[in-house]
């Protein structure tokens, strides 16, 4: 199922609670739906829901959705991490699964869009899942395995957020392993329609991220401006406690990324794919620490931006 084929359907969507990227690259899908006169609606927890709302207003109908128990860590890999979570996750899985069918029996939905909820599909209509991660970016061949037939078995369409030149994810959006229909829908960012024409004068941080992460940022992002003499607004739900950091309102948060000229950040997929149709002058990505992807595509734009390796080497950079 082509995304340009999708008219006149009842679409059910739902977001990985993984930071919040997953819920604003989906934004740009939704509108594009809506435009194809399709009706959505989404499961979502009430911090995702607030996100959309801005997005979306009372456009789109929303249901209370289910949560995955996920565990992070500064010393340890996630995998390892989440190992000890593994019956947890299965739970959360089929818990999810079964909400998504209540929705679409009670809503008579037409389609299912998960991104990269692997749990979140339909058995009575088509499921399609949104990822740019067709691959993983692990080692172990049991875990890429099961990660191939979990989107296999349980899904009808993979709309890959890459382009056929894997520009942006580079060996993660490779498709050996799917064997199910798949589409590269390409980048997909809220700044799509930016003024590109919008004068950049401001340096901005943008704290993602899960929360661990995100309170490390901040304090590197502090130390930095503070070393600098330099004020940074900071995009963050976080409090800031220096005088070279000036949080930014909700309200204002993208007119402001929009007009930054420099820009301090994860390596997280979602802000590669708004670096591109931001175009700022400087950016410096920091990987959370022990997240492989974010390690992989931190080195893999290397040459584009400049890479603080983990949050000590943000003053490096200065």
């Amino acid at each position: 199922m082509l995304l340009k084929e999708v008219y006149s359907k009842k679409i059910l969507l739902s977001a990985l609670n993984w930071g919040f990227g997953h819920v604003y690259r989906s934004i740009p899908l939704i509108k594009r739906l809506q435009n194809q006169n399709n009706k959505i609606h989404i499961a979502c927890s009430e911090g995702q829901k607030s996100i959309f709302l801005k997005y979306l207003q009372d456009e789109a109908a929303y249901h209370l959705g289910t949560e995955y128990s996920f565990r992070f860590s500064l010393d340890k890999s996630l995998i390892q991490k989440n190992f000890l979570q593994l019956p947890t996750l299965l739970r959360d899985h089929q818990r999810d699964h079964q909400r998504c069918e209540e929705i679409v029996k009670q809503e008579q939905i037409d389609l299912v869009i998960s991104d990269h909820r692997y749990g979140f599909y339909s058995k009575h209509v088509s499921s399609v899942f949104v990822t740019h991660q067709c691959r993983l970016p692990v080692k172990n061949v049991l875990l890429q395995k099961a990660h191939h037939h979990l989107i296999n078995k349980n899904f009808n369409t993979v709309w890959i957020l890459d382009n056929e030149q894997h520009a942006f994810a580079g060996k993660l959006s490779d498709e050996k392993g799917l064997k199910i229909p798949m589409e590269f829908i390409g980048p997909q960012s809220r700044f799509q329609i930016a003024d590109r024409q919008k004068e950049k004068t401001l340096s901005v941080a943008i704290i993602s991220g899960p929360a661990l992460y995100a309170c490390e940022l901040l304090k590197a992002v502090e130390s930095y401006a503070e070393q600098k003499s330099e004020l940074i607004h900071c995009v963050t739900d976080l409090p800031v406690h220096s005088g070279f950091l000036k949080k930014i309102e909700k309200s204002a948060q993208d007119e402001v990324i929009a007009a930054a000229n420099s820009i301090i950040s994860h390596s997280g997929y979602t802000t590669i794919m708004d670096l591109h149709f931001l175009e700022p002058e400087k950016v410096i990505l920091i990987p959370s620490p022990m997240q492989s992807e974010q390690i992989y595509l931190a080195d893999l734009h290397r040459e584009k931006f400049t890479i603080a390796d983990d949050y000590s080497k943000l003053a490096d950079k200065l």
